[in-house]
C-alpha cells in the first residue's frame, strides 16, 4: 500500500548552550504524519541559510556544492521510497531512514553470516551433516577471523567490502601464513 503523503525537508537541530557558529544540517522524512530526522553530515552557517527553499543561500563555490549535495540526498530519499514499494514493503518514515543511513547494511557481516551457517550446520550433526563437515567449517570460521583481524584489522568486515581483491589477499593468506592449501586442493567453505 502506497502511503498517503511523504515530505521532505532540511533543516538546522540547534545544540545544547548553541553560542553561534555552523549548525548540523539533518533530512526530516516525514510519511503519513510521522516523522524521522536523519544527519546529512554536514554543517553551515544558519545567516547563510534559506529556509523557504531548504538550501545554501548564495553562488559561492562552498553553497554551490552543498546543494549539490543536498540534492543527491533528496534523490536517494525518493530511491529509498521506490525501493520499498517495488519489494512490496511498508513506506514509513523509518524505514526510508533506515535505508539512507545504511543501518541494515551495517549489520551484514561475512564473520556473522559465518557463525550463523555453523550454528545451523551444528543442529544438523546426524541429521544429513557429518560432524568433520562442522569441524571444518568451524576451523575455516576461525582461520577467516584471523586474516580479517591482521590484514584489516578488524573484528568483521561488511559484506560491501568483500571484492575480487578480498578473496585473493584471502586465498593467498591460507596458502602462505597458514599453508592449508595444497596446489591440487581447493579452498572449502568459502
Amino acid at each position: 500500500m502506497l502511503e498517503k503523503s511523504l515530505g521532505l525537508m532540511f533543516f538546522f537541530k540547534q545544540p545544547q548552550n548553541y553560542q553561534g557558529g555552523p549548525m548540523y544540517i539533518y533530512l526530516k522524512v516525514t510519511v503519513d504524519c510521522i516523522p524521522q530526522d536523519l544527519s546529512v553530515k554536514r554543517s553551515w552557517e544558519p545567516s547563510r541559510w534559506n529556509s523557504k527553499g531548504n538550501r545554501a543561500s548564495g553562488n559561492k563555490e562552498d553553497a554551490k556544492a552543498l546543494n549539490e549535495y543536498l540534492d543527491v540526498m533528496q534523490s536517494k530519499a525518493y530511491e529509498a521510497r521506490k525501493y520499498l514499494i517495488d519489494g512490496g514493503k511498508v513506506v514509513t518514515a523509518l524505514a526510508m531512514v533506515e535505508l539512507l543511513s545504511g543501518v541494515n547494511e551495517r549489520k551484514r557481516t561475512l564473520l556473522a553470516l559465518f557463525d550463523g551457517h555453523n550454528k545451523e550446520l551444528k543442529k544438523m550433526i546426524g541429521k544429513g551433516v557429518a560432524s568433520g563437515t562442522h569441524t571444518n567449517f568451524d576451523t575455516s570460521y576461525k582461520h577467516t577471523m584471523k586474516f580479517i583481524s591482521t590484514e584489516y584489522k578488524m573484528n568483521d568486515i561488511n559484506f560491501r567490502s568483500l571484492d575480487l581483491e578480498f578473496i585473493k589477499k584471502l586465498y593467498n593468506w591460507y596458502r602462505t601464513n597458514q599453508s592449508l592449501i595444497g596446489t591440487n586442493q581447493n579452498l572449502l567453505c568459502l
